[in-house]
């Protein structure tokens, strides 16, 4: 699946939208591609990163989180 996330940018908050049928593999794919850019635009700022969309399990929401700790100093809630 080419777009499993869906990135939107408010203004105190990032949403990001996984689809349903995506792939563990694939949602951790396309956040490496995606987060990076999130870091150099948001530069150490502490904004809150919400997730919808697909339902996780508890370790799909670790492995999510972690891909997110890497890369982003940010809050988060699935």
């Amino acid at each position: 699946m080419k777009n499993c996330v869906i990135i939107e940018l408010k203004k105190n908050k990032i949403v990001m939208k996984i689809h349903e049928d995506a792939k563990q593999s694939e949602i951790l794919e396309c956040l490496q591609e995606k987060l990076p850019d999130l870091k150099k635009l948001y530069k150490g700022e502490k904004t809150s990163i919400y997730v919808e969309g697909k339902v996780l399990k508890k370790k799909e929401i670790e492995e999510i989180r972690s891909a997110i700790r890497v890369t982003n100093s940010c809050r988060y809630r699935f």
